[in-house]
């Protein structure tokens, strides 16, 4: 778009450099699960709730945004995907 015609130097360069960056993603995400999990299971054992005050009324609308949104996406997405199941199998 920049150099106003279609370049193929230009559309190499860009997909290499997603490959790059999801390859970066890729290993910063992996590296950072460990952590992640370790931090999930300290924060919903019973002793830390308890010693947060208010850690169950702040999970409750945590549940329900995620499980809302959820619901939500399914219903946007649902039609897309039986669209395109049928385009897929002949229907």
């Amino acid at each position: 778009m920049v150099v106003g015609r279609k370049s193929d130097t230009l559309l190499l360069l860009h997909k290499a450099s997603f490959v790059v960056w999801g390859a970066a993603f890729g290993i910063h995400f992996l590296a950072y699960v460990p952590r992640v999990l370790r931090s999930l299971r300290d924060d919903w054992t019973a002793a830390r709730r308890r010693a947060v005050g208010g850690a169950g009324l702040r999970a409750t609308p945590l549940g329900t945004a995620m499980g809302s949104g959820l619901v939500l996406a399914l219903a946007l997405l649902l039609p897309t995907i039986d669209a395109w199941q049928d385009a897929v199998v002949g229907g």
